[in-house]
């Protein structure tokens, strides 16, 4: 049951958390006018009626691409004059072997054991982007549903021809957010960069799938005043229908966080990193990425400092961490109060853009500032 009355007025973000849809997908909507929409001092605001209302066609919209997926399997299975069975999921149909005797399960779970590394195969996509733009790339399997072992992304500035990076805003598949920074579409103070993405184990990630609207979606952005050429690179396995959105967690609990901030010159700026929707995360790997070396003064989670004599007048240069290199700080929170804090110093007579990514578990809140 919705915690929102129908004439509540909320936010697309609200609508978001709400409904668990992708909030690109809700922006879209509402610049399409299928969603009535007010603007206020760049505020944009909603009446929960109208929001549910198009929810409701949303979802009946969903389920009618997943029927004709169904059917349009049904008729590749009859021509093809495959005699095995059809084991139909919420999302399609995987072929099972001949029951004998026992129940078919309806709902499948997938297995780390099913996915040897002699049957990794890949997927790769390449597309350019105009300076300053943005895009939102969905990535389908071929036939299957598909899940992602690792993902590397190599950007170059089609100007120079040197490799440079993107922005990555958000990635979801069928609207899960998979990144702990889920909504950095609209924010850009939750952006990463694309450098974090090479050979990056992503085998937690949801398993998409093969039509349009199932796929990986990553929304990029280029935040240079040259075109960009971006290629993705995506090896995995090639799996069960029946398995879409699912995730697996064995191997690699780690989940993704980003946080971007611009260090006014001649000035310390702070950053604050936050667990978002997911509560709490303790820390496993970092990288700090930024065109100059700054200072660092403090890193610190509840006023707790995490390098004994960092301060204004011991500081620690960012470059210590500019590869992703394992990290031993404090778990930190989704709210102000308990969020990670980082201090940077900029001596240069220009504003310095940073970009930080964490990699870490999601743990209970009741831990946040213990390691």
């Amino acid at each position: 049951m919705s915690k929102y009355k129908p004439d509540d007025i909320i936010t697309p973000v609200e609508a978001s958390k709400e409904s668990e849809i992708a909030y690109l997908t809700i922006s879209r909507a509402i610049k399409a006018g299928k969603i009535p929409s007010k603007k206020e001092k760049n505020i944009i605001s909603l009446v929960f009626k109208d929001f549910e209302k198009w929810w409701r066609e949303y979802q009946d919209e969903q389920n009618l691409i997943a029927e004709k997926i169904n059917k349009s399997r049904e008729l590749l299975e009859k021509l093809s004059g495959n005699s095995k069975k059809l084991n139909k999921s919420p999302y399609g149909y995987a072929y099972s072997a001949p029951s004998c005797g026992t129940g078919i399960s309806k709902y499948e779970t997938p297995s780390e054991s099913e996915f040897l590394d002699n049957q990794i195969t890949y997927i790769c996509k390449s597309f350019e982007l105009k300076p300053e733009s943005t895009a939102s790339v969905e990535i389908l399997s071929l036939i299957k549903a598909f899940r992602s072992s690792r993902v590397t992304i190599k950007t170059t500035d089609l100007v120079s021809n040197r490799e440079t990076f993107c922005e990555i805003c958000n990635v979801t598949v069928l609207g899960e957010p998979q990144l702990v920074s889920f909504n950095g579409v609209t924010d850009a103070s939750l952006r990463g960069s694309s450098l974090l993405f090479s050979d990056l184990d992503v085998s937690n990630w949801g398993i998409f799938g093969c039509s349009p609207g199932q796929g990986l979606i990553i929304d990029i952005t280029n935040p240079h005043k040259s075109r960009i050429k971006i290629e993705i690179l995506i090896s995995g396995w090639e799996t069960k229908s029946s398995y879409l959105c699912s995730r697996i967690w064995t191997t690699n609990k780690n989940r993704i966080a980003f946080s971007k901030i611009t260090v006014v010159k001649n000035s310390i700026s702070v950053m604050k990193i936050f667990a978002g929707r997911s509560g709490a995360i303790k820390p496993n790997f970092w990288k700090i990425q930024s065109d100059k070396s700054l200072k660092i003064t403090n890193i610190s989670v509840l006023k707790k400092q995490q390098i004994h004599f960092i301060n204004e007048n011991s500081e620690i240069s960012s470059d210590f961490f500019s590869n992703l290199s394992k990290i031993s700080i404090d778990s930190f929170g989704s709210c102000d109060s308990q969020g990670l804090e980082i201090s940077f110093k900029n001596e240069y007579d220009y504003d310095v853009e940073v970009y930080v990514s964490i990699l870490g578990e999601i743990i209970d809140e009741d831990l946040v500032g213990t390691r």
